[in-house]
């Protein structure tokens, strides 16, 4: 190597360096560029045949066979699969009245009637050819709790409820009265109620499967030793013929329908607030007795 860069370097001459350094750079530029080609040339074929033996081979087409025109060209069921049609429930789209707190407004809420459900199949014990096993059994499970969601009458009575609830509350915070009053002084609450045990049995005993959500009138005095005190409630409801029901229980335990109506004719606050008003009342001049005999 020494020897032939010597002897370029006596053709060239010992007075030009600079052209001795630019030819026998290009000479190696040259030469280290071929070793290079053949390396990466010897690399590309070795990974090409490495690949094609992995590669999946390629489906063989199938001969062209031509479909008559009263064929049905839509998609057939699989082999040996019977595909059954299910009617598909249908939902009502028309839209749902809204109150100033999101929710149906109490006196135009609708019952849905009971579905109708055919008769039950047994699972199928296979599933669709490339599809796991598992997969199905969710996809199923997912529909089945979707469809609950959307037919249960319980959800639908729970819903109808907290609608009310909220309503009830709404009408009870216009007086002012939530709390106990201090010992020895008289107290006075009007609150929203979701149904004490005694009055809810009540009510459900006198319209089974309604949705009931009540104000409770409280009248009280308490001291040290005793506490008197009376209770009222005044209900509203939706029952499952779609009626709204306005009730009372009373200190006395009578149950009376104040009203009645399936068409939001009847104005359910105006009525609710009155009987409270009443009650308030009639609570109030009932315990007098009873603090006068206080010691």
């Amino acid at each position: 190597m020494l020897d032939w860069a010597k002897a370029i370097h006596e053709a060239i001459g010992i007075d030009s360096p600079r052209l001795f350094i630019a030819v026998f750079s290009l000479i190696g530029l040259l030469l280290f560029s071929g070793v290079g080609w053949v390396i990466d040339r010897g690399y590309r074929v070795k990974l090409k045949q490495e690949t094609g033996q992995n590669a999946p081979l390629a489906p063989t087409s199938a001969p062209f066979v031509a479909i008559p025109k009263d064929v049905d060209t839509k998609t057939p069921p699989l082999p040996g699969k019977h595909i059954e049609s299910r009617p598909q429930p249908q939902v009502s789209t028309a839209p749902t009245p809204k109150s100033e707190t999101g929710w149906l407004i109490p006196g135009i809420i609708p019952f849905p009637p009971a579905p109708q459900h055919g008769p039950s199949k047994p699972p199928s014990s296979s599933s669709d050819e490339g599809t796991p096993r598992g997969s199905a059994r969710n996809d199923d499970a997912t529909a089945a709790a979707e469809h609950y969601r959307k037919t249960s009458i319980t959800l639908k009575r729970q819903e109808i409820r907290e609608a009310y609830l909220a309503y009830c509350s709404e009408i009870a915070n216009r007086y002012n009265l939530p709390d106990w009053s201090p010992k020895n002084q008289l107290t006075r609450i009007v609150a929203a109620n979701a149904g004490d045990t005694e009055p809810l049995k009540r009510a459900e005993e006198e319209i089974p499967n309604t949705a009931w959500a009540a104000v409770r009138v409280l009248v009280a005095f308490e001291t040290e030793s005793t506490r008197p005190m009376y209770m009222s409630y005044i209900f509203i409801g939706r029952a499952p013929s779609g009626d709204e029901v306005v009730a009372s229980f009373d200190a006395d335990k009578q149950w009376k329908i104040l009203s009645r109506s399936s068409n939001g004719s009847d104005d359910p606050r105006n009525i609710m607030m009155k009987t409270i008003d009443q009650e308030l009342k009639s609570l109030t001049e009932r315990i007098v007795p009873d603090i006068r005999r206080l010691n």
